[in-house]
């Protein structure tokens, strides 16, 4: 009996903290994910102001012929 609550206690104790590791690497997925759409939205924004500033220049080289 004694032996079957060691290997018990030593699954549970696995278990733990294969579920740990798991919840560890969810977390990283996440600021992952984050950190992407921020990238993402950061070159949206900078796509956008060249762009503008492609327009600019047009317009500009347009207004000097």
């Amino acid at each position: 009996m004694a032996d079957a609550m060691s290997v018990s206690a030593n699954q549970r104790g696995r278990l733990m903290m294969s579920t740990e590791r798991l919840n560890e690497s969810s977390d990283r997925i996440k600021e992952s994910r984050r950190t992407m759409l921020e990238t993402e939205e950061l070159g949206v924004s900078i796509l956008q102001d060249l762009h503008q500033q492609r327009q600019s220049l047009l317009h500009a080289n347009d207004t000097n012929k």
